[in-house]
């Protein structure tokens, strides 16, 4: 029991509330949320970024593959019409 004793001797922490009156109160309140939202438009702000990057990416290896396709359809296109007007002669 002594060891027991003194393992909560040492391992007691005091906790103190303190008291204020309702407009400290809702200050403080105030002043968290304006935190939090700070932190929130932050975040949103990165994200919006984010997405206007992945946006672009994509924008830019979509309009890639469309070059590309086109100018397969359009060489396989002036193929089949030469050969058309070569077997015509």
């Amino acid at each position: 029991m002594d060891t027991t004793a003194a393992a909560d001797a040492t391992n007691t922490t005091t906790a103190t509330v303190q008291t204020c009156d309702q407009k400290s109160s809702d200050e403080l309140l105030r002043k968290f949320a304006e935190l939090g939202e700070d932190e929130t438009a932050a975040e949103a702000k990165m994200r919006k970024e984010a997405r206007l990057g992945i946006r672009n990416i994509q924008h830019h290896t979509w309009r890639k593959t469309l070059e590309g396709a086109s100018k397969v359809f359009l060489e396989k296109h002036y193929n089949r019409h030469r050969r058309l007007i070569s077997e015509v002669v």
